[in-house]
């Protein structure tokens, strides 16, 4: 199994370290420390570690890199304050650093069929698939993406638009989980009570009939699927 993990910030989640021996892990994010510390982890189970300091884009060039407080919410676009400073905590987006950065599609890094890609780029998530467009075509790996309902960032693409794009690639939604911003003090986040609805953790597969079709390991996707308890899916590849 291949998995690849673009804005790996956090580590790799040890459900795929646990249950996938001898897998593959690639982690992509020009900030990256902490998916160095879990990927050391893989090698007790006889897996292969890569990490690379790339910064995914959907073309091969330079491009401002705008650094916040927060490190995790650093991003290729501008933050929106007029949206962010609605909310509590919002001085984590503070730009203290923009610096000009060689982005590169995943197309153009990785050759090997996908099986499993995590995208967390702060808005980015549109541009990073439309370069590896050859990968959901021809490999379709099963995917989770942050996807945002609000503009977060400048000029970013919203979740409608990345759905439209992953449907005419034949991706269906397995799960979603919802989180919220909350406006006060007194309201908690994530909750339906004075915050608003922002962003989504949305998970996508291939129907098993159309990863039959494109040669892809049933099996490896089956258990995937297990991994993550959508137990549906997985009973979808008893074909």
């Amino acid at each position: 199994m291949l998995y690849v993990d673009i804005g790996s910030s956090g580590g790799i989640n040890p459900l795929f370290i646990e249950s996938m021996k001898g897998a593959k892990f690639i982690a992509l994010d020009p900030l990256d420390q902490d998916s160095l510390k879990s990927l050391r982890s893989t090698k007790e189970s006889g897996s292969s570690q890569l990490i690379l300091e790339n910064l995914i884009w959907d073309k091969n060039e330079t491009v401002p890199f705008h650094i916040c407080r927060k490190r995790e919410v650093s991003s290729i676009f501008a933050p929106n304050r007029k949206f962010i400073d609605k909310f509590q905590y919002s001085d984590r987006f503070d730009v203290v650093d923009t610096i000009m950065l060689q982005a590169n599609t995943l197309d153009s890094l990785v050759k090997d069929p996908i099986d499993y890609l995590k995208i967390d780029v702060q808005g980015a998530s549109f541009e990073v698939l439309t370069g590896a467009r050859n990968q959901l075509t021809e490999n379709v790996p099963m995917l989770e993406i942050e996807l945002e309902f609000e503009e977060v960032y400048k000029n970013q693409k919203l979740i409608a638009d990345t759905l439209t794009m992953l449907r005419n690639c034949n991706y269906n939604i397995l799960h979603m989980e919802l989180h919220h911003w909350a406006k006060k003090a007194q309201y908690f986040q994530n909750s339906d009570v004075g915050s608003t609805l922002v962003w989504a953790q949305v998970f996508l597969g291939a129907s098993p009939h159309t990863l039959k079709s494109k040669g892809v390991n049933l099996e490896i996707r089956k258990k995937i699927a297990h991994t993550l308890k959508f137990y549906s899916y997985e009973d979808d590849f008893n074909l």
